[in-house]
C-alpha cells in the first residue's frame, strides 16, 4: 500500500474543551447516537476539512454544536494520536457561561467544574484530562 493510501485513511479532527472563566466551569457535550462513541461525555469538536487548519476547524465546530460565536482564547493542548485518528485539542477560554444551541451530534450538555465530569467519559476526555501539559494549562486558565 502506498503512502498516500495510508494517509488517505486517517481521520484528521481537533476539538476543544470550553471553560467559562465567570464560573471557572467547562462545557462537555453528552454525544448523541448518531456520532461515534454515543453517550458519552466529551468535548466540541469535528473532522477538519481539506482546506483547514486545525484551530479554523476547532471554531467553526463549536460554533456548529453550541451556536456560540463569541470572543475567545485558545491555547492548543496535546494531540491525540493512534493508527488511523489524529486530533488537535485546544483549551477555549470564553469569558461568560451560555446557553448552547446544540445540533443533532450532541444529546445534551452540561457546565460542570472539573472535579465533577459525569461519567461515561468519550475517551478524548480522559486522554487530555490525563496530559500533564493540559492540567497545567486548564489550572492556570481557572486562577486568572
Amino acid at each position: 500500500m502506498r503512502i498516500q493510501e495510508i494517509e488517505n485513511k486517517i481521520t484528521h479532527g481537533a476539538g476543544c474543551l470550553l471553560i467559562a472563566k465567570d464560573t471557572n466551569r467547562i462545557l462537555l457535550q453528552l454525544r448523541s447516537s448518531t456520532v461515534d462513541n454515543p453517550h458519552t461525555w466529551g468535548i466540541w469538536g469535528g473532522e477538519i476539512d481539506n482546506d483547514e487548519l486545525p484551530e479554523q476547524t476547532m471554531v467553526r465546530e463549536l460554533q456548529e454544536e453550541t451556536g456560540y460565536d463569541g470572543d475567545l482564547t485558545i491555547l492548543p493542548l496535546t494531540v491525540y494520536k493512534d493508527h488511523n485518528v489524529v486530533y488537535h485539542n485546544h483549551l477555549v477560554i470564553i469569558d461568560k457561561e451560555f446557553e448552547p444551541t446544540i445540533n443533532d451530534e450532541t444529546e445534551d450538555y452540561l457546565w460542570t467544574s472539573l472535579e465533577n465530569i459525569p461519567d461515561p467519559m468519550h475517551y478524548g476526555l480522559e486522554f487530555i484530562l490525563s496530559d500533564e501539559d493540559t492540567k497545567e494549562k486548564v489550572n492556570k486558565a481557572l486562577v486568572a
